[in-house]
């Protein structure tokens, strides 16, 4: 596969020759990565460090979001044609949150929140996660102690969420439930994708879970945010849910140990074990 010799004044003068010459640079990096993953960091990294060197602050910047959707199809696009080497669709979404306003001492602030999911699940094994998306880059999680003290919020719950990971003989990788309340009247900035196009799963396995952001979910009118800016007052709740990764195999054909397993950690539900996969509990027999 060629990359297209788009010039760095092509690209910076127009945006469309710009996505192109992404896509083409996506399609070349996953190919490498799914079909000769020895060549990765030898080639693909490579050519987009040295080939796109003038753009890449832009590249950075401005595409990451395209980035990881891109990449995400070309391996499901692959897996088409050959499943056994591919795994189910990762969460694909940022999913930025942003908190801000004034603190109780007057000062301006900003939370800035991205989301890590799941990735899917292949012939290998379980899928892995919660981790950030293909092209997050060097993004790193904030403790919720440092976000409390620093800012006007309340975590009431940080936890894996159960059932987002794709059912299938291996289970994709898990999404992520955060609930947040407000202490103060502030403001909300919501940008999330992938609402519509749940991560795949591949040789029939089942689709993961896709995330979703939801304020006052508890409440007679809950209202969900897909890309919107909300003001809210204190004691709202905000829920953000990333979504988990696409199953791969058959669920019927997963084993009873994991199944136990999995049950055990919370990773499925009981309903999920039973309906899903097709492990029902043992009857006890009477001595």
């Amino acid at each position: 596969m060629s990359l297209p010799p788009y010039g760095r004044s092509t690209r910076m003068s127009n945006p469309n020759r710009f996505k192109l010459g992404l896509f083409g640079l996506n399609c070349y990096c996953g190919s490498i990565a799914t079909t000769a993953p020895e060549q990765w960091r030898a080639d693909a990294m490579n050519r987009m460090v040295f080939e796109l060197q003038p753009d890449i602050i832009l590249l950075m910047s401005g595409a990451n979001g395209f980035d990881a959707t891109a990449r995400d199809q070309l391996i499901r696009t692959i897996g088409e044609a050959s499943p056994d080497r591919v795994c189910g669709g990762h969460h694909g979404a940022f999913g930025v949150h942003v908190f801000s306003g004034r603190n109780a001492a007057g000062e301006l602030y900003k939370n800035l929140e991205t989301g890590q999911g799941g990735f899917g699940g292949s012939a290998r094994g379980d899928g892995s996660g919660p981790f950030k998306t293909y092209a997050h880059g060097d993004t790193f999680n904030v403790p919720i102690e440092l976000q409390e003290a620093m800012f006007p919020v309340q975590f009431r719950s940080l936890s894996l969420r159960t059932d987002s990971g794709g059912p299938g003989q291996f289970r994709g990788g898990l999404g992520v439930r955060k609930v947040v309340e407000v202490l103060q009247d502030c403001h909300l900035n919501v940008s999330i994708d992938r609402t519509r196009c749940p991560p795949w799963g591949v040789k029939s396995g089942l689709d993961g879970q896709s995330g979703q952001v939801i304020v006052n979910p508890d409440s007679p009118q809950p209202v969900p945010l897909k890309k919107a800016d909300r003001d809210l007052q204190a004691g709202e709740v905000v829920l953000v849910d990333s979504g988990g990764g696409g199953g791969y195999g058959d669920p019927k054909q997963r084993a009873a140990d994991a199944i136990q397993q999995d049950l055990l950690r919370g990773y499925i539900s009981p309903e999920a074990a039973q309906e899903i996969y097709g492990l029902h509990p043992k009857k006890e027999t009477s001595s």
